[in-house]
């Protein structure tokens, strides 16, 4: 039964380091998406070939965390082999057997699991995480969550663009995205150039990725827009809905403005 204990508090420290490493790479910029599966990737050492490891590759920090994953990994791994063997090989003839012993590990496997989903789990985790990083001198960390309110409904994505979608050909003022209440924050040419301040008179071509900032809605519904009559009344409803937010938004603001009565 220790030998249960020490593997279940290896596989329970394993998650931990993971997530610390998750939530450090997506300080550095990353989506937090792609942070959790670049982290667990390192740490387990496997399936980092991915296209996003070059991101990580050409950033000094994010190689910094990732080797520090992949050295813990190591050790990790190794260790928890070892426990393994231990609890499924010692003391059979005094302790429980085999089947008996591997139906505790998979209950408690099972129950660290269904805790580590709990919301307030994860968010006391994360507080504790990004407390830990926030005193850190060694990392230069951002909250680029916290500061594009990506958890208020809005997101960063990249929207690959076709031969048939509605932007492909259009300049960035005949777009208008900007009314629809999106920003395009670079774009990527098929050739691999990065043009990092994009102006109105930028044409965006078949082959492009833009980065783009907005609503969650707002993003899903560009990447799927078609060319033709059907988009330009896509485009025009985005509009719509962004006018009435803003007007939304301006009560808001001119309320929050008000003088709280008896002050």
């Amino acid at each position: 039964m220790p030998e249960l204990l020490s593997l279940l508090f290896i596989v329970l420290v394993s998650m931990v380091i993971v997530r610390v490493g998750a939530m450090a790479l997506s300080k550095t910029g990353l989506s937090m998406d792609i942070s959790r599966f670049q982290a667990q990737s390192a740490y387990m050492g496997v399936g980092f070939t991915t296209k996003e490891s070059e991101t990580i590759m050409e950033h000094p920090l994010r190689r910094r965390i990732v080797r520090i994953l992949m050295m813990l990994g190591s050790a990790g791994i190794a260790t928890t082999i070892v426990t393994l063997v231990i609890t499924f090989t010692q003391n059979k003839s005094e302790g429980p057997g085999i089947v008996t012993q591997l139906g505790y590990t998979v209950l408690g496997l099972v129950v660290i699991s269904v805790l580590w989903r709990l919301k307030s789990v994860d968010r006391m985790v994360s507080r504790w995480v990004h407390y830990l990083l926030s005193k850190s001198t060694a990392l230069a960390i951002h909250d680029y969550e916290e500061l594009l309110k990506t958890q208020k409904g809005y997101a960063v994505a990249q929207i690959q663009i076709e031969q048939g979608d509605w932007l492909a050909g259009l300049s960035l003022r005949e777009a208008n995205l900007t009314a629809e209440g999106l920003v395009v924050l670079n774009i990527t040419r098929s050739s691999g150039s990065v043009l990092g301040t994009p102006t109105s008179r930028t044409r965006i071509q078949p082959g492009d990725r833009l980065l783009c900032y907005g609503r969650d809605e707002d993003l899903a519904g560009l990447s799927h827009r078609p060319r033709g009559a059907e988009g330009d009344q896509a485009h025009t409803r985005a509009l719509r809905r962004q006018y009435l937010r803003q007007e939304e938004e301006r009560a808001q603001d001119l309320q929050a403005d008000l003088p709280f009565p008896g002050a």
